[in-house]
């Protein structure tokens, strides 16, 4: 019996939920609470930081003021996730980690089984130049799949593709498309396009499918547009 009780707390899923671009968490929060998030389901929240290159003096002084910033937005954001979403504390962790991106989650999450990445972006130029496209290019460059980058649009990356969904093509910037597939560029990785007019013969991959959470329908009605098109795709392909 011990055993069984183990085996149905046990976690299903896991989503890892990068604060790195701050300006972005709280989208990326909601994402995760209302398209992704179950009862089975662990929400890690994830910031990283990393202490300046030069300067002995402030070297030795700068790490504590790091940590502690980073520790009050994670307290700031689980906070929101109960409040807002009335996911249980339990359910969420929270760690401030020292260290480049790539680094950090390749050291403590490879192996997991189940786990989608969760990154909000600036609303306004997610491809522009600056920390949080640093942030991006750092997190597409593992192997870590699916991840959902959220902004106006939503960006998921496939192991074999990556989607843009949004409301009307207009929306979607020809500079990120073009960042885009800059990144992925040498590689077969089709970038596709899904908005209420161009969605014709698009289904979810198996492995991203598996990332919803079970409750989802009953949240329809507080999804914006391009998580309402996602949430189409998902009826749409089916368990699988």
């Amino acid at each position: 019996m011990t055993g069984e009780k183990r085996n149905i707390d046990k976690p299903s899923k896991t989503i890892l939920l990068l604060a790195d671009c701050w300006s972005g968490a709280k989208s990326a929060g909601r994402f995760a609470a209302q398209m992704l998030y179950d009862q089975r389901t662990r929400i890690i929240l994830l910031n990283t930081y990393q202490r300046p290159s030069s300067g002995m003096n402030m070297l030795r002084s700068v790490a504590p003021i790091l940590e502690k910033t980073a520790r009050k937005d994670l307290d700031e954001l689980k906070g929101e996730l109960v409040r807002e979403y009335g996911i249980p504390e339990k359910s969420i962790e929270q760690r401030s980690v020292e260290g480049e991106l790539v680094s950090v989650i390749q050291t403590y999450f490879s192996g997991i089984e189940n786990l989608s990445v969760v990154l909000g972006q600036s609303l306004n130029n997610p491809f522009r130049k600056g920390f949080c496209r640093k942030v991006i290019n750092a997190l597409l460059s593992t192997n870590f799949r699916p991840v959902f980058m959220v902004s106006n649009i939503i960006t998921l990356i496939e192991s074999s593709r990556t989607v843009l969904i949004a409301g009307k093509e207009e929306n979607i910037s020809s500079l990120y498309r073009n960042y885009l597939s800059d990144i992925f560029s040498g590689a077969h990785h089709p970038l596709e396009l899904v908005t209420r007019d161009v969605k014709n013969g698009f289904e979810l991959d198996i492995e991203t499918l598996q990332q919803f959470s079970a409750q989802i329908g009953n949240r329809d009605q507080h999804m914006n547009t391009p998580e309402r098109l996602l949430y189409e795709l998902i009826n749409k392909t089916g368990p699988g």
